[in-house]
């Protein structure tokens, strides 16, 4: 059984489609990276996966079930999204960051509980950031503080990441760190959906990958099947040449 399965969903904002027709699924340990060029529906996708969004046509299952039929703390106990570039208006520690993933699995007059803090501190500490937990979120690295984001999600306890353009900011050095903390994690069974621009990192690391053009898939498959110069320079209007110098 996949963590989340698309069976033809259609999705438009406005009477304008943003997702067309799709079908695809993920299923433990696996990272399926999303490639497309700006506006072709990758983070409607996640939106769409993660239940903030509804499909118009089509259905979304996770774990064998339909999404849109579950509440909202089931939801989130399935998928947890990271948005990209994440606003923080105050500074908080990064353990208060990996602690706001586990908001969804209390209720409303809840605080936290001491399982709740070891939870985050375990996060930051598959993310390589534990010694970090005490820092303020805007006083340290950009590459740092994305990976304080994934240990958010990681602390809630779901079986699958909905991560959008987490590595688009970031230097070499972070962005390498970002995948290598997500290959170690997929190597405990955790799957992942990332959106990315960074082509030959994301498939390098990835076991399949997914590209959208006009919100339809062009392709679905092993992630260095998404390389193909022809493929490229479909999906993203340009020049066979350049495409084959990407590839």
């Amino acid at each position: 059984m996949s963590l989340l399965g698309f069976e033809g969903v259609s999705f438009s904002y406005n009477g304008k489609p943003a997702i067309d027709g799709l079908s695809f699924s993920v299923g433990r340990g696996e990272l399926l990276s999303v490639f497309g060029p700006n506006g072709s529906g990758k983070s409607t996708l996640l939106r769409l996966a993660c239940g903030a969004l509804r499909p118009g046509a089509g259905s979304i299952k996770a774990g064998g079930r339909r999404l849109d039929g579950l509440a909202p703390r089931a939801q989130a106990s399935l998928a947890a999204y990271v948005p990209s570039e994440p606003y923080v208006p105050f500074d908080f520690t990064a353990l208060d960051i990996a602690l706001m993933g586990r908001s969804p699995l209390l209720r409303w007059w809840q605080d936290y509980r001491p399982d709740d803090r070891e939870a985050a501190l375990r996060a930051l500490d598959a993310c390589g950031i534990a010694a970090l937990a005490g820092r303020g979120i805007n006083s340290i690295s950009s590459g740092e503080r994305q990976l304080a984001f994934l240990a958010q999600a990681l602390a809630g306890g779901a079986p699958l990441l909905l991560l959008d353009e987490p590595t688009s900011h970031l230097d070499l050095k972070y962005r390498s760190a970002f995948f290598e903390t997500l290959a170690a994690l997929r190597e405990g069974g955790l799957s992942a959906i990332v959106v990315s621009h960074d082509l030959r990192l994301a498939a390098a690391y990835s076991s399949s990958a997914l590209v959208l053009s006009g919100g339809r898939a062009l392709f679905h498959g092993p992630a260095g099947g998404a390389l193909a110069p022809e493929l490229l320079a479909r999906a993203y209007s340009m020049p066979p040449e350049a495409a084959a110098r990407l590839a």
